[in-house]
């Protein structure tokens, strides 16, 4: 796939607003929207996206997008969870390094607590799958994952230090928010 369809498909996702802008799940609407899986199924058939392609995507973002992205990467790491599979694990960190540093590194730290718990929770590699995608990040996105995240002890990985909980919600599925 070319990066102006790539682009393309992004800005369509960008675009749908079929999410709440409510961190860090996007408000109680099922997952996956079909937006949503539209742009799962993108990062799936191009998984081994450039840092070239990743900078052209970038200087088009805004922060609305950013913390659009940040939301899908929250929901698709759920989804990995539901599902039992890595593939959306692996799409929800791509759109966590994709931003041109526009995501406030509280919430940074917040969404890969929650990408973290979700990989732990069906025996994902969390390093290794933050290793594949860091080539993606800007300088400062890079050093908010290594210095800022990577190197704190598990338990201050944990979601709860960021606010965020673990919930059941209908059916049992797994869901995360704010504490408090």
């Amino acid at each position: 796939m070319d990066t102006r369809a790539l682009g393309e498909k992004l800005r369509h996702y960008l675009d749908s607003g079929s999410v709440d802008f409510d961190f860090p799940m996007g408000g109680s609407i099922p997952i996956p929207t079909q937006s949503e899986q539209d742009l799962l199924n993108l990062f799936i058939d191009a998984p081994l996206l450039t840092s070239d392609v990743a900078a052209t995507f970038r200087n088009t973002l805004t922060q609305v997008d950013a913390y659009s992205l940040a939301i899908f990467a929250v929901r698709m790491a759920v989804l990995g969870v539901r599902t039992n599979s890595e593939r959306p694990l692996v799409s929800s960190f791509w759109a966590i390094v994709i931003d041109n540093d526009l995501l406030d590194w509280r919430d940074v730290l917040a969404c890969l607590a929650i990408i973290e718990d979700c990989c732990l929770r069906i025996g994902c590699d969390f390093r290794q799958l933050a290793h594949l995608h860091l080539e993606l990040a800007t300088q400062r996105r890079k050093k908010t994952i290594f210095d800022g995240y990577l190197v704190r002890s598990g338990e201050m990985r944990a979601v709860g230090v960021f606010g965020i909980k673990a919930v059941r919600g209908a059916g049992g599925a797994l869901g995360y928010v704010k504490e408090g």
